[in-house]
């Protein structure tokens, strides 16, 4: 009875969450690459689990905005963060010399030199007065622990997205408390090993819209010039556009600028005259600053929102606070997984939002009241307030309620316009949820392997953070797969405590170890019945060497009996037949 009622059935509930959560986990990745040929997208790997009799109220599993929030300009990054004054990071002492070169992404490098000892308002300091189009400041930021002081870089003309800072010390963005990267640059290493004479490099280009470009650059090289580096940078900088140079500790550095997306990768050079060659020209990694996806640009301008302020949503009674200058969309996601809400949040290749439900509340969402900003779950592509889905521009001072429990399913569909909604049957009392028997994989894809998603394809420049426009990169971008592969390590399942990977490892060990139990709970119940099964035939049983025994010992008790009774007898006789014939 257990093992139908109860065991059967609970194995049976934990494939049901694997096989939902992972068909529409591979979903959405799958949705969002390109095929190998770069012109089939947005086909799903697995035929989609739904609501296959519930009618007009269905559970809520899954919730997917339409923004695609990528690509977008960077406004702002953030340093130093979480200060309880501005004079604690203002009089903060750099332990190094240090040098940051500023490029504007196109033609123009400026020049910042620190010493060990100056102070991070030296810096900013050097930093406002060198570089037109970018301002570094001290100013509040709203932490889960009140207001704190943070260190941040501010776009004046141009996006930060848009330009590049280059750490030459590779430590001084670092004891800023900048992100960083490391970037790889073309570097002539010994210009002196070239043989004075005149020698054309060519360059062949591809932009990040695509198109090629060929430039060509005629350098004259006199070994005997002291300005003979200068020289070299000037002539490459004044013929060529598209990639700039600069001399850092005795090198020329060729750095490609913004429309190469400053990757060398996609330059080509054509030196037929050996002058790269002679120079010792060579690729070299230099630390450059990384700028973060934070909220604070993803909703920069949006209307009432002030990043220095952070937000909350709460979902249920549990309030989840959110700092834009420093959180991003992943760590947005992590805290409400984290929050132990019964909803979990994920994200796509291409940065769209998704809420989850989670076993713990039957997997429909309509449970759970999910209140926060209008503007944030505008800006999250959940809703449209002004009948435009391009314009993500909600009040950010207005409190709603993103879900309603109250609300049926027509409303709660209707105020859900811009989401995609996936719906599941509801779950009867102590039944599974049968979302494994839907398990399959797409028509698309059995009957058309090539149409395979493989190419994540990349999203072109937008200034409002909503990529309409992505495009194929081509076959040997294989992206899509390495995401399908690394998400058996997301913890998205038993209520976002475990991995697809430690999710499925678990069920195996749990069902090994019951089986085991149950093996030994029947060996032991198997020797119990022996038992009782003995003792209940020796209780009501018969033993014909007892009873054979007991007959001999019953027949000699009655020969001894008979005897006894034979010699009382003779006694009585006795005295009878010969009482008084004495003296005779």
């Amino acid at each position: 009875m257990d093992l139908r009622d109860i065991t059967i059935v609970k194995y049976m509930s934990y494939l049901d969450e694997f096989s939902l959560m992972l068909s529409d986990k591979v979903n959405l990745i799958h949705r969002d690459g390109f095929d190998s040929s770069g012109t089939v997208t947005g086909l799903n790997f697995f035929v989609p689990v739904s609501a296959q009799y519930s009618g007009e109220d269905p559970a809520l599993f899954r919730v997917l905005g339409s923004r695609r929030m990528e690509a977008g300009p960077i406004h702002r990054v953030t340093g130093l963060n979480n200060y309880e004054n501005s004079p604690d990071i203002e009089n903060k002492r750099l332990v190094d010399d240090g040098r940051l070169i500023f490029f504007n992404g196109s033609n123009s490098f400026s020049d910042i030199f620190m010493n060990a000892g100056d102070t991070v308002n030296d810096l900013i300091t050097s930093v406002n007065s060198s570089v037109s189009w970018l301002n570094m400041s001290v100013g509040q930021h709203m932490t889960s622990n009140g207001v704190k002081y943070r260190l941040y870089m501010e776009e004046n003309r141009l996006p930060i997205s848009d330009t590049l800072v280059i750490d030459a010390s590779g430590t001084l963005l670092s004891e800023a408390g900048f992100q960083t990267e490391e970037k790889a640059f073309l570097s002539i290493e010994n210009i002196l090993n070239v043989e004075n004479g005149s020698y054309r490099v060519t360059f062949n280009e591809t932009l990040i819209d695509g198109t090629t470009v060929s430039e060509a650059v005629d350098i004259d090289v006199d070994t005997s010039s002291a300005t003979i580096l200068n020289d070299v940078a000037n002539a490459i900088n004044t013929q060529v556009t598209n990639v700039q140079a600069k001399v850092i500790g005795g090198s020329i550095v060729l750095v490609p600028v913004k429309n190469m997306a400053f990757d060398i990768n996609r330059l080509e050079i054509e030196d037929e005259e050996g002058f790269l060659t002679q120079a010792d020209a060579t690729t070299r990694s230099f630390t450059v600053l990384k700028p973060s996806e934070t909220l604070e640009n993803i909703f920069f301008g949006a209307t009432n929102f002030d990043e220095t302020q952070g937000f909350k949503i709460t979902i249920g009674s549990t309030d989840i606070n959110v700092d834009p200058t420093v959180d991003t969309l992943k760590d947005f996601a992590e805290k409400i997984n984290k929050s132990n809400t019964g909803v979990l949040a994920d994200l796509t290749p291409h940065n769209s939002f998704v809420l989850y439900s989670t076993r713990s509340y039957d997997f429909n969402l309509r449970l759970r009241r999910i209140s926060g900003p209008q503007g944030l779950f505008e800006g999250l592509g959940f809703i449209d307030t002004n009948s435009d889905p391009l314009d993500f521009d909600a009040d950010w001072n207005v409190s709603y309620d993103l879900i309603d429990p109250s609300e049926d399913f027509a409303t709660l569909r209707s105020k859900l316009s811009l989401s995609e909604l996936l719906t599941v049957d509801k779950k009867f009392t102590y039944e599974p949820f049968y979302f494994a028997d839907q398990w399959a994989v797409s028509s698309a894809l059995s009957m058309n392997a090539e149409s395979l998603a493989v190419d994540i394809g990349q999203s072109s420049a937008n200034s409002n953070w909503n990529a309409l426009s992505i495009s194929a990169t081509g076959r040997s971008n294989t992206k899509i797969l390495d995401l399908i592969s690394q998400s058996r390590y997301e913890k998205l399942l038993a209520n976002g405590k475990e991995s697809f990977f430690e999710y499925i490892g678990g069920i195996v060990a749990e069902m090994g170890v019951e089986a085991e139990t149950a093996n030994k709970m029947r060996d032991n119940s198997d020797v119990l019945l022996r038992d009782i099964n003995s003792e209940r035939e020796r209780v009501k049983g018969v033993s014909l060497d007892e009873e054979m025994a007991n007959m001999l010992k019953y027949q000699h008790a009655f020969d001894a009996s008979a005897r006894v009774m034979t010699a009382i007898d003779e006694m009585i006789g006795r005295v009878i037949d010969n009482l008084g014939v004495v003296g005779r």
